[in-house]
Order: C-alpha cells, then structure tokens, then sequence
C-alpha cells in the first residue's frame, strides 16, 4: 500500500528482500497478483545493482528468490554459488 503513495521502489525493494530472508514462504502469489510479483522481482533487483556492491547481495538474493519461485531451482543453485565466490 505505501508504495501506492509514495512511489519508492527501492524502499519497497528493501522490504521485499526483509521478507525474503525472514521467511521461507515470503510471498504468497494469487492468481491476480501473480504477474505483478513477477515484474517485481524482475524489476527491483535492476534498482540496487548501480548502488554499489553494498547492495550487490540484495539483488542476488531477489534474484534467487525469482527463479525459485519459477522453478528454476538449478539456475537460482549457480547464482548462489557465485555470490560465495
């Protein structure tokens, strides 16, 4: 609702990422939220990366968040491992 009001996607983004990391089942996807959850984690991730690497992590943890949720649970494997090396 606040970002409805205010407009602050990456202030959103921040309270994605709180969600994601503090709970295995963060969002739950109706059929008409559904597309809306996937523009956000495909769009939301994009708005850290040029901050820096002090946001670098959120991004990648957004990201791996996204392709669990597509099934693509190999692909969000290797991005993991790469955030570790």
């Amino acid at each position: 609702m606040q970002v409805a009001q205010d407009k602050d996607l990456f202030k959103l983004g921040l309270a994605l990422y709180g969600c994601v990391i503090g709970t295995e089942f963060s969002i739950a996807v109706g059929v008409t939220f559904k597309e809306s959850i996937h523009m956000l984690y495909l769009f939301v991730p994009k708005l850290f990366r040029p901050r820096g690497k002090a946001y670098q992590d959120i991004s990648d943890v957004l990201d791996i968040k996204f392709l669990i949720m597509m099934q693509r649970v190999g692909d969000a494997a290797e991005l993991a491992r790469k955030m570790v090396d």
